[in-house]
């Protein structure tokens, strides 16, 4: 068996575009344009684990949460030792269970570095379509050469396939401040007194609710809004999001929500 930095290497290395599903994050006002947010297939996930570890070199388990959530480990046997690594997922709106299982797969999936390099790219809005009681992107986001296996090139078919939407212009990329939140790097912040964070933090959550009301969202319509620019869950604004850089890149997608409506 390889080394762990080269078992590491490899869990994370980018996938196909086949290997990728889309999905809607937030949408602009009059439901034509959303966030366009990629996730690993678990497929994928599947015969990630089947090439570096085999068949037998791994195992999956769920557990039911609280009722309403669904948790998944994935282990891998190193020198003799099964190593599980956890995380767990809300129940779905449509198919409650199985989105479940499946969201909290691709969760812990991310926990080994499997598709994590999928939080690097930048939120990019997508002409979308109204399917049933949802929104499905009407049009796929091309990935960046990054990523991308090094040996994969778009053809002329998968060119058209995957061509980003044409109309960036409503798009506003995030500030220095917040791109360490997509790409998990440290920013470097302003020295400033402790004592002024609370009331920083204050300052940008009333600018972020005030921004709620111009786009005459509900509070719902925001914690969700947030969970998915956080790519964390969250439930209660106030007790859930305590970092003011958090509160930042919030307000910085809503200006560009409210820009695109």
């Amino acid at each position: 068996m390889d080394d762990a930095q080269t078992i590491m290497q490899r869990l994370q290395d980018p996938f196909l575009p086949e290997d990728i599903e889309w999905r809607v994050g937030a949408t602009n006002a009059d439901k034509s344009k959303g966030i366009a947010l990629a996730y690993v297939t678990n497929r994928a996930i599947m015969s990630r684990l089947d090439a570096i570890f085999g068949p037998f070199g791994w195992r999956n388990e769920f557990r039911e949460w609280k009722g309403t959530s669904q948790l998944c480990g994935i282990s891998i046997l190193w020198n003799g030792e099964w190593i599980t690594k956890w995380d767990g997922a809300d129940d779905s709106q449509t198919e409650a269970v199985k989105g479940g299982l499946s969201d909290a797969m691709k969760r812990a999936g991310y926990q080994w570095g499997i598709g994590r390099y999928l939080y690097n790219l930048e939120n990019q809005w997508a002409p979308i379509k109204q399917q049933g009681r949802s929104y499905v992107l009407a049009q796929v986001p091309k990935l960046p050469l990054w990523a991308l296996p090094s040996d994969f090139k778009y053809t002329e078919r998968t060119q058209k396939v995957f061509e980003p939407p044409s109309d960036t212009s409503a798009e506003a990329p995030p500030s220095p401040n917040d791109l360490h939140l997509l790409f998990d790097e440290p920013a470097e912040q302003p020295a400033k007194p402790p004592a002024q964070k609370e009331e920083t933090v204050s300052a940008v959550r009333t600018r972020v609710y005030k921004l709620r009301g111009e786009l005459g969202w509900g509070w719902d319509d925001l914690v969700t809004f947030a969970t998915e620019s956080l790519k964390r869950e969250v439930k209660l604004l106030n007790k859930d999001i305590t970092d003011v850089n958090d509160w930042k890149l919030i307000e910085s997608l809503l200006l560009q929500t409210k820009r695109a409506s």
